[in-house]
């Protein structure tokens, strides 16, 4: 109990690790409580019981976190060896929050030692994967970007923020040409689940990444939509400048490409090139750590660290970043399963797929039959037996 939220949970162990129970047999139900006392924010539930000789796994998990949509996670997994089962999981997002998110996601699983076959549908729209989860690839999303010396880029052309209600957001600046084709500023923003202002305002949001930077938003709403107008700096009063952007010539053939990138091999695989269909338009942005838009993020086909980049020798570019070299590195690495380029390694997995298809499901009952009751605290009365995993004895 931190004053403001309350946790509560409840952990039940049954059986130990057998040839039959190869994680044991347990329940874990908890609940959190926003401040006004309902049990609204998460509350979920899970298990592990023995069917059929092996474990079965039953999740059930409702949550609505500020500033987030409503969300329902139901799953069930059986274990039908030591390595191999199939499952189902359904996915369903509620409310006011982010109607246009709203829907429902279903998946159906199976795997074995090497390979997990996932079907998906999500809203109607059907998908689906063979992958091999006995070896992984790295997936990349964020990179930074350094100078000849190894000196982080550090711009401050992208603010991410945090409204005063715990929504997070981005915002930045463009230039474009009026109708007297004079060059103009403007903004752009995005803030989650669409929370802007409801009438024309200033609002005041914390900056995500450096703790005490305030920003005043000034937008306009009108029939047309929400725009941004003004961005100061709050401590100051004055106009936020933004840091120019380095754009990066991607608009070229492969052939061309290769020497703006250098080397284009595959972080993964170093028989594999990338090639003009790995970037998306005709140009990559670095707008900040972390942030490099238009190449191939989240691909099972990557940069490698240390590829060299050529900027751009152009306008769009500021002069001190104009025509220079500089070097990428990772600083959010996902490890995926590789995913095979068909399904004919999933094939012997179709029997457990009709399986999972007639898993069924728990339900929100799950949930509120499983709650936690609140019962008196225990008293700790002396130092923990246990610190950082060593035991301590008496």
């Amino acid at each position: 109990d931190n004053g403001a939220q309350k946790y509560q949970m409840k952990t039940e162990i049954t059986a130990g690790v057998s040839s039959v129970n190869h994680m044991g047999v347990w329940q874990i139900d908890w609940e959190r409580q926003n401040a006004s006392g309902a049990n609204t924010l998460d509350n979920g539930h899970i298990k592990s019981a023995t069917v059929g000789g092996f474990n079965q796994y039953t999740f059930a998990n409702y949550s609505a976190e500020p500033g987030a949509a409503e969300k329902t996670t139901l799953a069930k997994f059986s274990r039908t060896s030591s390595n191999a089962g199939f499952g189902r999981v359904q996915l369903t997002r509620s409310g006011t929050a982010d109607p246009s998110n709203n829907g429902v996601e279903n998946y159906t699983i199976a795997y074995n030692d090497t390979f997990v076959h996932i079907k998906e549908d999500d809203n109607g729209s059907l998908a689906e994967s063979c992958s091999n989860h006995s070896s992984t690839v790295e997936q990349i999303f964020d990179w930074n970007l350094y100078d000849d010396t190894g000196t982080l880029v550090d711009l401050q052309s992208q603010i991410d923020f945090t409204t005063s209600g715990g929504f997070a957001g981005s915002l930045g600046s463009f230039t474009t040409y009026d109708a007297n084709n004079d060059i103009v500023t403007g903004f752009w923003s995005w803030i989650e689940n669409d929370n802007y202002p409801s009438t024309s305002s200033t609002i005041t949001v914390d900056d995500s990444r450096l703790a005490g930077l305030q920003y005043d938003l000034t937008f306009t709403v009108a029939s047309g939509g929400v725009t941004l107008d003004a961005v100061k700096d709050t401590s100051t009063g004055n106009n936020h400048v933004f840091d120019k952007p380095i754009l990066f010539d991607t608009s070229n053939t492969t052939s061309q490409l290769s020497v703006v990138v250098q080397p284009m091999t595959d972080r993964n695989d170093s028989s594999v090139n990338l090639s003009k269909a790995h970037f998306t338009g005709d140009s990559m942005v670095y707008v900040g750590p972390g942030r490099l838009y238009g190449g191939p993020n989240g691909n099972q086909v990557n940069f490698a660290d240390g590829t060299q980049l050529i900027s751009a020798n152009t306008a769009d570019n500021a002069t001190i970043h104009r025509g220079k070299t500089y070097f990428l590195k990772a600083s959010f690495i996902e490890n995926a399963p590789v995913r095979q380029t068909n399904l004919t390694n999933c094939l012997s997995l179709a029997a457990a797929m009709v399986n999972a298809a007639s898993v069924t499901l728990p339900t929100n009952q799950d949930i509120v039959d499983n709650a936690p009751a609140e019962t008196t605290k225990p008293i700790v009365a002396g130092a923990p037996l246990i610190t950082d995993g060593a035991l301590t004895p008496d």
